[in-house]
């Protein structure tokens, strides 16, 4: 049931209707940690948790709320970080999910130099994997929020970079680049624009 509620405050809040997007986020919350506490080993609760933290982060920060969001995505990242200790136990095959998670976590808690040497580490671990390849992408971008001008063009030029080969792998959603909080910072780079034409052209191709 979270993640029914999760999409539909996913829906409301790309819509821009950030206050009725918000109990779609809220109100499972205390559910989940409850469950939480007694399926400590469960990946697909503890993985609902971090990523209902990780969206009242991104609400809070969209209503200039900068001390609650910076909370929910420090729990956010404790929660992704527990999910990684959990794979790396019992399910190494969620690591390239788990721990793209983990950099994108860090770079919304504004930990910047620690993301981009995850992001780093990811590329060279999983060189080929798009879902690694997306998130890093979403990392980089996230890091442009630094106050660093060198750190904030190298940051960009690797995002877009990332983003054109998930393209070429068969990245399509366009309603996310232009929606999603983590690309807004990349929306002010002079190539992003070309880069949503270009894929917006590949999914009228496929459409054909």
């Amino acid at each position: 049931m979270a993640h029914v509620h999760g999409a539909y405050g996913d829906v409301f809040f790309r819509l821009g209707r950030i206050e009725e997007a918000r109990p779609h986020y809220q109100d499972p919350l205390a559910r989940l940690k409850e469950v939480a506490a007694r399926r400590p080993g469960s990946f697909e609760v503890q993985e609902v948790v971090a990523r209902t933290y990780a969206r009242l982060g991104q609400l809070a920060f969209k209503l200039g709320q900068r001390a609650t969001s910076e909370k929910a995505f420090v729990l956010a990242l404790n929660g992704w970080e527990h999910c990684v200790k959990l794979a790396r136990e019992n399910r190494p095959e969620r690591l390239p999910w788990y721990q793209p998670a983990v950099a994108v976590a860090q770079a919304r808690s504004r930990h910047f130099p620690e993301a981009e040497k995850e992001a780093h580490v990811l590329l060279e671990q999983w060189p080929d994997h798009p879902e690694v390849r997306l998130q890093v992408a979403r990392c980089y971008a996230l890091c442009l929020a630094t106050t660093d001008k060198t750190s904030q063009q190298r940051c960009a030029t690797r995002a877009l970079d990332l983003l054109r080969q998930a393209a070429d792998q068969g990245y399509r959603n366009v309603v996310a680049l232009e929606t999603d909080p983590e690309w807004e910072l990349l929306q002010n780079q002079a190539d992003f624009a070309a880069l949503v034409k270009r894929i917006k052209g590949m999914v009228s191709q496929d459409r054909r």
